[in-house]
């Protein structure tokens, strides 16, 4: 019979058996943790080498591990309860959990600067005080790590893993321990380093960057490496969007979307705005199309097909107006004007006469979008819009707009006006601040920010002067006939339907007079060569759609209304592709091994990987090697195969063994 007395000894040794609540190992490993942070200071002092070659401190650390071990077998059976205990792990790895996540959202190993201007100086000085700026290397992120060791250590002990249907347990769980170890012994006896070097030369030692506050050092490598070669492969030029995203007074890339990839519809920025490419040219040109209007509607238009190096181009010449009823056909020679009337001796003769071109620069009115005011300036020369109160100076002038992507710098393709654009100054008179911009007469958009915020508006208009020449083409509207002037003397009078007979040697393929027709500039493209990327693209942002055109080479990015995104159209070229790096280790100096080695391809050397890491535009011959040696690899590796076999022995051999032994499996 039992007795009472039996009964409550047995529920009491039931209660001492039952695993503590995860409150309670969540209170002990957080308690845990704030030991380790106290004792930082002191733990992160010590270095293994001098804590070897200190006898003192070597004993006085082992009284002290003397004294907290016996305390700690005198409570033995209820630490290992708890440490062993599901809870007391859902607990550890919690905490670890919480503190990686930590690790990957603050920037690891930044000056303190950098986290003071991205988080505040307040929380900047908590992520210092606490070391969450280099979290994996702490004293007491280690220090949790060796608990769940411990933990695992004990737990294999607890389950009795040496009997053999209990061989998988054991093995899974000191797999994680080998694991542990191993990255311990990475981070405390492995580096990473860098060895910059030039075709030809030879290395014997890696630089060591220190961490903050501690100075660079180097190291040996026991053996020589050589550059042999130094070779870059480069992308071809590629016009492409970029997401952009102010951080400060930066501006930081995001995301990068090829047009193949822009012509559907792409979320950007955080305000819920998308853009889609509508239409691409890769050499922009705004060809005119000439149409015809009702008399008193339009203009007398000469349209003139001719053909510009290897492409066709198109002038829409408008009689009587100033700067818009001429042509010139090709870089050498003969011009081609339109009169709507027969001239006179004098007309005929002011062609004798050398008329310089006339760059007008005008400040548009932002009620209407007219002329507020406009005055015409010389290249070189500064002129005044005395009303607006600013100083224009035109820096330089180029007829016929392009981008050099080789050269990186603005050129023209030719001399004839078929892209005028002009890098004007322009300074405010009474607080004098300036700025510099490009002004194009085709595209006068292009060069100005979007809003109030990007100041007044200039735009650029050229009237073609004249000179001289041996031979010009004189178009007569009422006559329809061409007149060939020679030293602006009418040596011959064709009808117009001979144009092809007048304008021998000329490159025209087309002529067509129009007694009143409007003129519109339809965007096309000159070729399919990447000399003047321009995009039309769709924005919608907040329910509202607009259409934008970009330009690659001289155009403003989109900003949106969150204040921080910005999408760009670039044109970049000879972007590096591929770099890559010919190694020749040397021992005694013979050669022992050779490698090409790229990123993410390295060169494995006694215990050191030599990784492609960098290199320098402006200096062909020079590589950077990153060099890393992880003595604990091995270890670590080991570790994994001892858990993949555990968990095999698990699920396939121990219901095996426990089916032989007539026990069920969870036994």
């Amino acid at each position: 019979m039992t007795t009472g007395a039996e009964v409550q000894g047995g529920a009491a040794k039931v209660e001492a058996q039952r695993p503590p609540r995860l409150w309670v190992c969540f209170g002990l490993v957080g308690l845990y943790w704030i030991v380790l942070l106290i004792a930082s200071p002191f733990l992160g002092r010590i270095e293994m080498k001098a804590l070897v070659s200190s006898w003192g401190m070597l004993a006085g650390i082992a009284v002290a591990v003397a004294v907290v071990g016996a305390m700690l077998w005198e409570f033995r059976r209820h630490i290992t309860r708890t440490v062993t205990s599901l809870p007391f792990s859902i607990a550890q790895l919690g905490f670890l959990l919480g503190f990686t996540v930590l690790g990957t959202v603050f920037l690891q190993q930044a000056e303190p600067a950098a986290y003071a201007q991205r988080h505040g100086q307040a929380i900047a000085s908590v992520l210092l005080a606490l070391g969450l700026d280099d979290l994996f290397h702490t004293s007491w992120f280690t220090g949790l790590l060796a608990l769940q060791g411990v933990s695992l250590v004990l737990t294999a002990i607890e389950k009795r893993a040496w009997r053999l249907h209990m061989w998988g347990h054991g093995l899974s769980h000191l797999g994680f321990v080998t694991v542990l170890v191993g990255g311990w012994i990475g981070s405390q006896f492995g580096f990473k380093g860098m060895i910059d070097m030039h075709e030809g030369q030879e290395a014997s030692e890696v630089r060591i960057d220190g961490k903050r506050g501690v100075q660079p050092s180097t190291r040996p490598l026991g053996f020589a490496l050589k550059l042999e070669k130094f070779a870059v492969e480069h992308y071809g030029p590629e016009a492409k969007f970029y997401v952009y995203e102010r951080d400060g007074e930066q501006f930081r890339g995001v995301r990068s979307f090829d047009q193949q990839e822009a012509g559907q519809k792409r979320p950007i920025g955080s305000s819920g705005a998308s853009f889609r490419l509508v239409k691409a040219y890769p050499d922009f040109y705004l060809r005119p199309e000439v149409r015809e209007a009702p008399a008193g509607q339009g203009k007398a238009v000469l349209q003139v097909d001719f053909k510009q190096g290897d492409w066709s181009a198109r002038a829409a010449l408008l009689a009587g107006v100033d700067g818009q009823d001429a042509t010139l056909l090709s870089a050498e020679g003969p011009s081609c004007r339109f009169v709507w009337a027969t001239p006179s001796e004098a007309e005929i003769a002011r062609f004798t006469e050398a008329v310089p071109d006339r760059h007008i620069i005008a400040l548009q009115a932002a009620e209407h979008g007219g002329a507020a005011e406009e005055v015409a300036a010389a290249v070189g020369a500064t002129a005044l819009l005395s009303k607006a109160g600013y100083e224009v100076q035109i820096l330089e002038f180029l007829p016929d707009f392009t981008y050099d992507t080789k050269a990186k710098k603005a050129t023209s393709r030719s001399q004839e006006p078929n892209n005028p654009a002009v890098r004007v100054l322009i300074r405010e008179a009474k607080t004098k601040e300036e700025k510099t911009i490009w002004l194009y007469a085709k595209m006068p958009d292009f060069g100005h920010g979007e809003g109030a915020a990007a100041g007044p508006k200039f735009v650029y208009r050229l009237d073609p002067g004249h000179q001289p020449a041996a031979r010009e083409m004189l178009v007569v509207g009422e006559a329809k006939q061409i007149w060939r002037l020679e030293r602006g003397v009418v040596a011959q009078r064709l009808p117009l339907e001979q144009w092809q007979t007048a304008c021998a040697g000329l490159p025209v393929v087309g002529m067509q007079a129009f007694a009143s027709a409007v003129v519109e500039g339809v965007p096309t493209t000159r070729s399919e060569v990447l000399d003047n990327p321009v995009a039309d693209i769709v924005v919608e942002e907040g329910g509202v759609t607009r259409e934008v055109r970009m330009a690659a080479q001289h155009g403003e990015p989109v900003p949106f209304s969150d204040g921080k995104t910005f999408l760009a159209f670039e044109l970049r070229a000879n972007e590096p592709k591929t770099f890559q790096s010919h190694l020749t280790v040397l021992e005694d100096g013979r050669k022992v091994t050779e490698k090409t080695i790229v990123v993410n391809d390295p060169l494995s050397h006694r215990g050191f990987m030599f990784y492609q890491s960098s290199f320098r535009k402006e200096d062909p011959t020079y590589s950077g090697i990153q060099v890393v040696r992880d003595p604990g690899l091995g270890i670590v590796f080991l570790g994994f195969v001892m858990m993949s076999i555990g968990v095999i022995f698990i699920y396939y051999i121990r219901p095996r063994i426990m089916a032989g032994m007539g026990e069920p499996h969870g036994h």
